[in-house]
């Protein structure tokens, strides 16, 4: 595609989906530009079970798509979801129809640059293997049947390595075995008696030697094929598909895509030839699995009420302290984090608009601010938002869009992100505007830098789009940075501010405390530590005219590209925020508040000492700061 503003709406449309949200900037974009659209009729069939694959697989942008063996659904693809990806993992036939349910417009993706892209990065590999793990039939056998399968499970262990965590077998659960000369109806009276859906034949060793499900009992007895006073031994599958008691969950998918089963029978030594342990099934994989990232992404999109969101993100906390604990990468941690906060408010405002009547002409955009802008909101903190529209009729689309944004923000209130007490808030008439008035503002607070204009820039400067016209934002990006050229003292007194919060070491380097209030003798780790980093990091990158990095950790990393010379700096200062991110969010989920608060003496010692030499980077980038906008000549 030749029209950038085509490519340009592409691209804004995969980065708010998986796997696309794992993908580098210039990946999403290279594939962006390879995209086809298609427009599909309602009832066209798009591909047959058992057809050639084809060079593409499909995203759906808009539409329903229906994907079902003969004539059994197996799953329902709206917007934002991606099918057809049996040419991507097995170069074998298609498992199932897809049929048009919707009128749609979709995007055809080329396999192969998909494919280079799932061998580069584990975690666009592991997207599809969580997909069958979620049971869609249709990717079942082809997890396993490429080298591109098999990379995705080996390759588990980094940033998402829960998912090689030990399966664990519930001991209070008693595995229902039977004596294979028993009778299939015997057997299917103690599955009733004990409520399970199978039963292990066992020899008289407690060998497993088979399995008999009520899958089996459906499609066989009731049937009539099989008389029910037939002999278990001439019923049961066998043999019998083992796994170790603590095997990961990873194994567990593994065998039970290899094997095509829905069952597996954990034994004292893993294999059949040792007392049962256990049992394991497709659905308790599927309750564990309930937590994975990426499925949560898929059930916000669902949902039509704030309390059903609110429930998603208390679910997802749970898995972001198991993921604390765990120490996971906390990269991995916030990109997760920031995913789920993202799909949230753009849930929250995609139900808003159906309940208001359409919105006057023009095109608008949702801008995150603050931490949430910078992919730094872990835990549910407060909201920071605001409105950027172009409309001939600003008035009315300003009048609608506040109508909007109440509905948003009390909907974001009830999932658990309150309201900003100082009013930065989409709701705030001050803060919804239309690009002309987003540019005088601006070009205000960079020619007027007074304490309470750079206060604001602090705030300002961080702003991210993450629901309407993305365009908008970047029309508006298009015009801020040459006109920060114009005006250099501006960075001058933006460094002089990031030096302005209070020092974190007193007399004899004790941690400076709170003297008073509820906060009494805790540490501010976000005033005093966090968002000297953030500052100083915001600073530094705008002569460089950085953009589309909000993050403090991507600043530094970028600035480490830009400036060899300080590079080591730079790591430092990207490593000891990582370190401050992972705190701030122990801290907080251990006392249920924001983590801004802290209490030193519950720190180990090795941690305190790891702080203090945070606070030694933090000097020395402050220095930095002093004498590269020569911040001794500015009163």
């Amino acid at each position: 595609m030749a029209n950038n503003s085509i490519v340009d709406r592409v691209h804004d449309f995969l980065v708010q989906y998986p796997p696309f949200t794992r993908m580098s900037e210039t990946q999403v974009r290279s594939l962006a530009e390879l995209v086809h659209i298609r427009y599909a009729r309602p009832q066209e069939v798009l591909f047959r079970q058992g057809d050639q694959p084809g060079e593409y697989c499909y995203l759906v942008r808009e539409g329903a798509i229906r994907i079902q063996q003969e004539d059994t659904l197996i799953d329902l693809c709206d917007e934002g979801d991606l099918f057809g990806v049996r040419p991507l993992l097995a170069a074998d036939h298609y498992l199932a129809d897809a049929v048009v349910e919707e009128e749609a417009l979709l995007y055809e993706l080329p396999v192969q640059a998909l494919k280079q892209i799932m061998e580069e990065h584990a975690a666009v590999a592991l997207f599809f293997a969580a997909d069958f793990a979620a049971g869609r039939a249709h990717y079942q056998q082809a997890i396993t049947a490429t080298g591109e399968g098999l990379k995705a499970w080996q390759q588990l262990g980094g940033s998402e390595g829960a998912l090689l965590a030990p399966i664990g077998i519930d001991a209070e659960k008693t595995v229902i075995t039977t004596s294979p000369a028993n009778t299939i109806q015997h057997a299917a009276q103690r599955m009733r008696d004990h409520g399970v859906g199978s039963v292990v034949v066992v020899n008289d060793q407690q060998h497993p030697i088979g399995i008999i499900t009520d899958t089996d009992l459906r499609n066989r007895i009731a049937t009539g094929e099989v008389p029910i006073s037939a002999s278990v031994e001439s019923f049961m599958h066998h043999p019998v598909v083992t796994i170790a008691p603590h095997a990961t969950l990873a194994d567990c998918l593994m065998t039970m895509a290899q094997y095509r089963v829905h069952h597996l029978v954990a034994t004292e030594q893993g294999t059949d030839q040792s007392p049962v342990a256990g049992i394991i099934s497709d659905h308790d994989l599927l309750l564990e699995l309930g937590n994975h990232p990426a499925l949560y992404l898929k059930e916000i999109r669902k949902v039509t009420t704030a309390e059903e969101l609110k429930a998603i993100r208390d679910r997802f906390d749970r898995l972001l302290q198991e993921y604390l604990i765990q120490q996971v990468d906390i990269q991995f941690i916030a990109r997760m984090a920031t995913a789920i906060n993202d799909a949230l408010t753009q849930r929250c405002i995609a139900l808003a608009e159906k309940s208001l009547p359409p919105a006057p002409a023009g095109t608008w955009c949702w801008w995150l601010l603050g931490s949430g802008a910078r992919s730094e909101q872990l835990i549910r903190t407060d909201q920071d938002h605001a409105l950027l529209f172009e409309s001939p009729q600003p008035d009315a689309m300003r009048a609608w869009l506040l109508r909007l944004a109440e509905i948003v923000s009390q909907s974001l209130e009830t999932i658990g992100f309150v309201r900003d007490p100082a009013g930065v808030s989409a709701t705030n008439p001050d803060w919804c505007l239309s690009m002309p008035e987003w540019q005088e503002q601006f070009y205000q607070w960079i020619h007027q830098p007074e304490a309470h204009n750079l206060l604001l820039s602090t705030i300002f400067f961080d702003y991210r789009p993450v629901y309407g016209d993305h365009d908008l934002s970047r029309q508006f990006t298009a015009w801020l940075y040459p006109e920060l050229d114009k005006q250099d003292l501006f960075l001058g007194y933006m460094a002089k501010n990031a030096l302005q919060n209070p020092s974190p070491l007193g007399f004899f380097r004790q941690f400076l405390l709170e003297s008073s209030g509820h906060h009494a003798d805790e540490f501010d780790l976000k005033l005093r530590v966090m968002l000297p980093f953030v500052d100083a990091a915001r600073v530094l990158t705008m002569p460089h005219q950085i953009q589309g990095l909000n993050s403090t950790l991507e600043r530094y990393r970028a600035l480490a590209e830009k400036e060899p010379k300080n590079k080591a700096l730079f790591e430092e200062a990207a490593l000891a925020f990582e370190v401050l991110l992972r705190l701030r969010a122990r801290f907080g989920f251990a006392r249920q508040h924001t983590g801004r608060y802290i209490d030193i003496d519950a720190l180990p010692k090795l941690e305190r000492q790891m702080l203090r030499n945070i606070f030694k980077t933090l000097k020395t980038l402050q220095q930095l700061l002093e004498v590269r906008f020569q911040l001794n000549y500015i009163r």
